[in-house]
């Protein structure tokens, strides 16, 4: 597994990296790219891909102060 941005945009061309956003309203995104690679030994110490994964998570969410009297 990596977090790499560039492996990542190997298997998803035109991806945003792993970060948080915010917008101009303030809302907030997290976003995690996270790419893996399995593997299948052939021949002893002899590796071959097959499999790629290409996940993203994304999280969002706004804060704000609530100023009304509680009353």
């Amino acid at each position: 597994m990596t977090p790499s941005h560039e492996f990542f945009q190997d298997g998803v061309k035109g991806s945003k990296m792993s970060g948080i956003y915010m917008d101009k309203n303030g809302n907030f995104k997290v976003q995690l790219n996270v790419a893996a690679q399995i593997n299948l030994e052939t021949l002893p110490k002899q590796w071959e891909p097959v499999r790629n994964i290409y996940l993203t998570l994304v999280f969002k969410f706004k804060l704000s102060i609530n100023d009304k009297d509680p009353r």
